[in-house]
């Protein structure tokens, strides 16, 4: 007795990446690599005893010492969230590849990104750096979004 198994072929080929999407995958989780990096160049300009001194994003959540002013819980939630928030959409590009929940997830996080960088009023060279990463990370995002949007597409028409 044979027992013939049919296996729909288009239901897999849905699944798999293409080369486009791998590459805006490994190209979007280097990018929030490099933001979490760049996390701890100076970002924020603070006037103390008539100096300006400079503080990194960790050191702005770490930091709650007064130095930043009677604000230091605001710069200790927005440093904090600067240096998490890359980490976060870092692994959902390294580990989500066949979903397109990252492309959500990395856009939100570099627009939260921008809005928290852009708020606060003496930024530095950190800060410059990550809203221009943010902007090259957000177009990459659309980018990624519309070539599985295609795929998607392309793999239901040939149903």
């Amino acid at each position: 007795m044979k027992v013939s198994i049919m296996v729909n072929r288009n239901d897999d080929r849905s699944k798999v990446e293409s080369k486009s999407e791998k590459r805006v995958r490994r190209f979007l989780a280097v990018m929030f690599f490099f933001q979490s990096l760049m996390s701890t160049l100076p970002f924020y300009h603070a006037i103390v005893d008539e100096q300006v001194v400079s503080f990194s994003a960790l050191q702005m959540a770490v930091r709650t010492d007064g130095y930043v002013g009677e604000n230091a819980a605001y710069y200790a939630i927005t440093g904090g969230l600067i240096a998490v928030i890359p980490i976060v959409a870092f692994f959902f590009c390294l580990l989500d590849t066949k979903s397109r929940v990252k492309y959500f997830v990395t856009g939100a996080a570099s627009v939260l990104c921008a809005a928290l960088i852009a708020f606060n009023h003496m930024f530095s060279l950190g800060a410059v750096m990550t809203l221009l990463v943010n902007i090259v990370t957000l177009f990459m995002t659309s980018q990624g979004f519309l070539a599985t949007t295609s795929r998607v597409k392309e793999s239901e028409k040939s149903k």
